[in-house]
C-alpha cells in the first residue's frame, strides 16, 4: 500500500471537517479521512465566522443555491506518502465546493510554504498574474511518483520521444504546476479518488482549463458514495483534445 495515514492527516481532517460542520451542520461533506483515532475535542474547534469569510471576498460575491445541491469534498492532507518522507513541497490541503455535481470553488493550500490558491467559477481567483501557458516544441507532462501505472511508457508512445515526463507527489501540487505554466498537462493513468482532484478541477474550470477522464468525460462530484475516477484523468490549461486523442486511442 502506498496510502499511509498519519496523525497529521487525522488532525487536519478534524480541523477542516468540524470547522465546516460546526458552522453549517446541514452541509454534506466528503473527506478522505473518516473517524479519527486521535484524541481531539472536536467541540472546541472554532466555527467559521461570517466576517472571517467575507474578509477574503472582494466585492459582491453573494450567491444563493439550494443546500441540498451542495456537496463539499475535502482532502485534509494530500501527498501523505511524501509528507511521511519529509518531501514537504508536495503537500497540500484542499477544499472543493460543488453544486449539482459541478466543481464551483476550489482551494489548494500549501501548509509548509503558506501559499494558497483559490478560484471560483465566474467569480474570480487570487492568482496575481493569472494562469500561465507556454508554447513549447515538446510538451512537459507531470505524473504521479507513487501511482505511475506505466504512464511514462504510455506518454512516450502517445507523444513521442521528445516529451518530458516529470514525476511529482500530490494531485494538488501537480495542478498548481499546471496553472503556473511549468507543465503542459497532468496525466494519471490509474484510478484516482475524487477528493484528490475536485479542488484542482474547480480551479481549472474557473481559469478556462479542463479536466476529464481519459474517455473525455467531465467528472461529476454529486454523489458522496461515488468517490473514484476509474478511467484515469487528464488535466490541461489548453489543447485538451490534442492531448486526449492519442491517449484515448492507447487506453482502448
Amino acid at each position: 500500500m502506498n496510502d499511509p495515514v498519519t496523525e497529521g492527516d487525522l488532525l487536519s481532517h478534524n480541523e477542516m471537517y468540524f470547522s465546516l460542520k460546526n458552522t453549517w451542520p446541514q452541509l454534506s461533506i466528503v473527506s478522505e479521512e473518516k473517524d479519527s483515532s486521535v484524541a481531539n475535542n472536536v467541540a472546541r474547534i472554532t466555527k467559521l465566522e461570517s466576517q472571517d469569510v467575507n474578509a477574503h471576498l472582494d466585492g459582491n460575491f453573494d450567491a444563493i443555491v439550494d443546500q441540498t445541491d451542495v456537496l463539499i469534498w475535502i482532502d485534509p492532507l494530500d501527498a501523505t506518502k511524501e509528507y511521511s518522507e519529509k518531501l514537504l513541497k508536495y503537500v497540500t490541503t484542499m477544499v472543493c465546493i460543488t453544486v449539482k455535481g459541478k466543481p464551483v470553488i476550489g482551494i489548494i493550500h500549501k501548509p509548509f510554504s503558506g501559499e494558497t490558491f483559490w478560484a471560483w467559477s465566474g467569480r474570480g481567483h487570487n492568482l496575481q498574474h493569472g494562469p500561465k501557458t507556454i508554447d513549447r516544441r515538446a510538451p512537459i507532462i507531470t505524473v504521479s511518483r507513487s501511482h505511475a501505472g506505466g504512464v511514462n511508457k504510455t506518454a512516450t508512445t502517445a507523444f513521442g520521444d521528445k516529451i518530458s515526463v516529470i514525476p511529482a507527489g500530490g494531485a494538488g501540487y501537480k495542478v498548481i504546476e499546471l496553472v503556473m505554466g511549468r507543465v503542459d498537462a497532468y496525466l494519471h493513468m490509474t484510478k484516482i479518488k475524487k477528493w484528490d482532484v475536485c479542488a484542482g478541477n474547480a480551479i481549472l474550470t474557473a481559469l478556462n482549463g479542463k479536466m476529464t477522464d481519459l474517455k473525455g468525460n467531465l467528472i461529476s462530484y454529486g454523489n458522496a458514495k461515488d468517490v473514484e475516477i476509474l478511467d484515469g484523468m487528464l488535466a490541461t490549461m489548453k489543447d485538451h483534445e490534442k492531448f486526449l486523442k492519442p491517449l484515448s486511442v492507447l487506453k482502448v
